[in-house]
This record gives C-alpha cells, structure tokens and sequence, in this order.
C-alpha cells in the first residue's frame, strides 16, 4: 500500500460524478499505488551510500585544501545554513544534483571530475571485492 494510502470513498463518488461513470467502472479503477506513480527502489535514500559518501569526501578535501571562506560563507552562496553545509560535508545527507554544481561552482571544480574521482574509486573498491553499502 502507499503511503499516501487508498483512495476514499468520497473521492470515488467525486471521480464517478466527475467524469459521469457508473459505480461499477469506479470499481474497475484502480487506486494509485507507489510502485505506478515512482519506480524508485525500496531503500532509503535520506542517507548518502558510498558513492555519495566519496562525492563528499572529495568536496570536503578541496574545501579544507583551497577554499578561502568558512561553512557559513560557503552555505550563504548555496543558499543554505551552515548547519546544512556541514551534513553535506560530512556525507550525512544526499547531495543533489543541483547542490553538487553549486557546490562545485562555488570551489572552482568541475562536477564531471567530482563524480568520475567517485567513480573510479567505487569501481576499485568493487575490483578488490568489496560491496558497497
């Protein structure tokens, strides 16, 4: 069932009288599922795996290595807190797509060589025999 649960009754009469169908075609309709709205996998995606974790970590080295300002002053040209910043940074949370060339923008790094860095490390780390989390 999906967490947004079944449809109520109310809503079958509303969609019956709406589009003039009989009880029983309403019936036939069926109800919003997760699986038909988003083909997305089981697992969680509110926590980083380890591909996102290195995405992070190379961020994080480049922030320490080169970047003049601090977590706020980075946060401020994200649009972000500080707070915010730091669970990135650390590989707490997801960074998104958008984030990560902001991100990237804002260090002077090209996202493409941030996520090919990722790449080649995860595909070392699956060679030695490794699974990722």
């Amino acid at each position: 069932m999906c967490a947004y649960g079944a449809p109520s009754e109310h809503t079958l009469r509303s969609f019956s009288h709406a589009w003039e169908i009989t009880p029983f075609e309403v019936s036939r309709v069926p109800s919003p599922s997760c699986s038909t709205l988003f083909d997305m996998p089981s697992r969680s995606l509110s926590a980083p795996k380890w591909f996102g974790k290195r995405v992070a970590a190379t961020i994080r080295a480049e922030v320490a290595a080169n970047y003049a300002g601090n977590q706020t002053t980075l946060g401020q040209a994200l649009g972000i807190s500080q707070q915010q910043v730091s669970q990135l940074l650390l590989g707490a949370v997801v960074i998104n797509v958008d984030q990560l060339q902001l991100l990237c923008d804002e260090l002077g790094l090209s996202s493409q060589a941030v996520m090919s860095d990722a790449e080649q490390a995860w595909r070392a780390h699956v060679a030695e025999g490794s699974t990722p989390d």
